[in-house]
């Protein structure tokens, strides 16, 4: 019987950096879409990237705590 041997961990920091840096590109980029569509319909400033990109991190930051004040404890 063989087993499989882990990724190193230098790997796998290195693997959920580039995914989370993907995924805040995406989602900045969306919500820079998304109000410039909502800009069209009614009278709101549009946003730009870095704007937008800002907004996602300070969410992502402020969920980031949020389930860690909600977290059950051990």
């Amino acid at each position: 019987m063989t087993t499989k041997p882990k990724p190193a961990p230098a790997a796998t920091c290195v693997a959920a950096l580039l995914v989370f840096v993907a995924s805040v590109t995406l989602q900045a980029w969306l919500l820079m879409l998304v109000v410039g569509a909502v800009a069209g319909l009614a009278a709101t400033p549009t946003i730009g990237y870095g704007t937008a990109l800002l907004f996602i991190l300070g969410a992502n930051l402020l969920v980031g705590y949020a389930r860690r004040l909600f977290r059950p404890s051990k």
